[in-house]
């Protein structure tokens, strides 16, 4: 005869075996959506530094040609900043239609560390991005300030 502790693990197996079995048959099959994730540019390393004083204002733009995307929807963008000025900003822009759509927009002390983050490209997109760097700071107590930007990764999301 099983004393009360032996039925109570019997009936709890029993459960658990009833439900891994019902989430795993043919009817319910276990299904991952499959995401095609692929590097398609890179520059390793200090991509710009920008240094000035807080009367200054400097932007720098670069253009970023991805002939890989024909058939991509969106971007996996990646990199390290840092800054220690409080109105500097890092953006990205793509061109669609002979316009620019400006894409992802940080500013300030929040551009400090690693980011990541996934964008949708617009109808029309023309196989090119640019990336836009702009050092500035609010108080001018005459140190110099400074806007870095390394290790860019670009992916194409399918």
């Amino acid at each position: 005869m099983l004393n009360l502790k032996s039925k109570i693990v019997l009936t709890v197996l029993i459960i658990l075996t009833g439900l891994v079995y019902n989430g795993c048959t043919k009817s319910n099959p276990v299904t991952s959506d499959q995401v095609d994730v692929q590097l398609i540019y890179e520059n390793s390393g200090v991509v710009d530094s920008l240094t000035g004083i807080c009367s200054a204002f400097q932007i720098r733009n670069y253009f970023i040609e991805l002939p890989q995307l024909q058939n991509c929807d969106s971007l996996r963008i990646c990199f390290t900043a840092g800054t220690d000025g409080d109105l500097s900003n890092i953006e990205f822009f793509a061109m669609s239609n002979s316009n620019l759509i400006r894409i992802y927009n940080i500013e300030g002390l929040t551009i400090n560390n690693v980011k990541q983050f996934d964008v949708s490209l617009p109808v029309g997109y023309m196989n090119n991005l640019q990336l836009r760097l702009k050092l500035f700071a609010s108080v001018c107590t005459g140190q110099t300030y400074h806007l870095y930007m390394k290790d860019l990764r670009i992916y194409s999301i399918n």
